[in-house]
């Protein structure tokens, strides 16, 4: 697969695009992202050090990218996308995984590690919804 930064592409399922909204983040290769992401939460969050955590998301980038994975980036004046440069392409994977971190945390606050994992199991497998935003299982009224 050609995938040279600035080369225009039709997206794909496993493609992650940029941008925000309902469209990107229900995307299929965006939830993919999420998931990735999801795996290595607890260890960015043990991270010690920026080093260590560019060493994670580096890993995430590259697991998602052996798995046919491009980051493409919508051109809204000509209606199309372009395959995304290395550095875009890991900045979004840092940016998700600062935002799953950031609910995490927001989630210990609202609820016990008790609660918590009596309805999720460890902290370690936490799932959100496919946008990221919530966690599913303890959206009200659902325990």
């Amino acid at each position: 697969m050609n995938d040279q930064p600035g080369m225009i592409v039709v997206p794909n399922g496993q493609d992650i695009i940029l941008g925000r909204g309902m469209a990107q983040s229900r995307h299929p290769g965006n939830i993919r992202l999420h998931e990735a992401v999801q795996q290595y939460v607890s260890q960015y969050e043990a991270a010690t050090n920026r080093s260590l955590k560019t060493h994670i998301v580096q890993l995430i980038y590259d697991q998602l990218r052996m798995g046919g994975s491009r980051f493409v980036e919508s051109v809204q004046s000509i209606g199309v996308c372009r395959v995304a440069s290395h550095d875009t392409s890991k900045t979004k994977v840092a940016h998700a995984m600062r935002y799953r971190l950031r609910k995490v945390r927001e989630a210990r606050e609202l609820f016990s590690e008790e609660e918590l994992e009596s309805v999720l199991g460890p902290m370690g497998s936490i799932k959100f919804d496919s946008d990221g935003s919530t966690l599913s299982s303890l959206e009200e009224g659902s325990w």
